[in-house]
């Protein structure tokens, strides 16, 4: 059986325009070190990296688990 789900809550306005992704300022531009761990193979390289990612993206994960 297939039921219609609305995808707005009654009371709040459509939005006819698609939202803007949000910028945080804990957001860091990472994808150059994400293309870049992706293409090294497991070493010593790509632990630093993968190190490097998880530190940029550390304040970003407080703030969310802060919620």
């Amino acid at each position: 059986m297939l039921i219609e789900t609305p995808t707005h809550r009654p009371g709040t306005p459509e939005t006819t325009t698609p939202a803007s992704r949000r910028r945080h300022d804990d957001a860091p531009d990472t994808a150059a070190l994400f293309a870049r761990m992706a293409e090294l193979e497991e070493g010593p390289e790509r632990e630093a990296v993968r190190d490097e990612l998880v530190t940029l993206w550390l304040p970003m994960a407080h703030r969310i688990a802060g919620r």
